[in-house]
C-alpha cells in the first residue's frame, strides 16, 4: 500500500503553492497528507468507487 514515494522537490513544491494561496485539490484513492484543500476519493461503503464519480464530485463541489 505505501510502496510509492514523492518525487524529489515535490514537498517544496507543495508548500510554494500554498503559500502562494494556490487551492490545492486531488481525487486518489489512496492515503493523503497535509497539502490539499480538497481530498476525495472511494469510501469504504463502496460508493464513489469509479475515478470517473470522484472527479465529477470534485468539478460538482
Amino acid at each position: 500500500m505505501f510502496e510509492n514515494e514523492l518525487y524529489t522537490n515535490i514537498p517544496l513544491l507543495l508548500k510554494s503553492l500554498i503559500e502562494q494561496q494556490f487551492t490545492l485539490e486531488v481525487a486518489t484513492s489512496t492515503p493523503t497528507n497535509k497539502y490539499f484543500d480538497l481530498v476525495v476519493g472511494s469510501n469504504l461503503n463502496e460508493t464513489k468507487t469509479s475515478k470517473t464519480e470522484i472527479i465529477q464530485y470534485i468539478l460538482d463541489k
